[in-house]
């Protein structure tokens, strides 16, 4: 991630910064693939190399891609969401993983009388919604509160 926000911010043409990510993107995920087939297993919860080679290859065509639709062809209208997590993109990770509990807790506060509307099968989805929306709304406090 550093990496690729220092190539991005440096002062390559945006179409050359493109075709490296997606160059950059293609080979991590050959590189994953490649040992993958002589052996070395996609495990996430040891992150061997084959199984980050590709997370950082899916990533990186990712980011080259969103690139392309919002800075080159600046195609941004229905995209905040996206740059909204791009650039908080740590706070959302943090919200999902060590403040998980409470994240759920508040979302469950928010949803609570919902079975009763729309049946006990809902709830997952509808806890999984709300979650999603408290986690959004603490990026944009975060964003706000930054000054962006």
């Amino acid at each position: 991630g550093y990496h690729s926000t220092v190539f991005l911010r440096s002062e390559r043409p945006p179409r050359a910064k493109a075709l490296l990510l997606f160059a950059a993107g293609a080979l991590s995920l050959a590189v994953g693939w490649g040992l993958y087939f002589i052996g070395v297993p996609m495990i996430k919860q040891f992150f061997t190399v084959s199984f980050t080679c590709q997370a950082i290859g899916w990533s990186v065509l990712a980011l080259a891609t969103l690139y392309v639709l919002t800075d080159i062809l600046k195609f941004r209208k229905g995209m905040s969401l996206f740059i909204l997590f791009g650039q908080t993109a740590l706070t959302a990770y943090l919200l999902h993983t060590l403040f998980a509990a409470s994240t759920r807790a508040f979302a469950d506060t928010l949803v609570r009388g919902v079975p009763r509307l729309l049946g006990e099968n809902a709830q997952p989805l509808v806890l999984a919604l709300a979650e999603s929306a408290v986690i959004v709304a603490a990026l944009c406090l975060w964003r706000r509160a930054k000054g962006k």
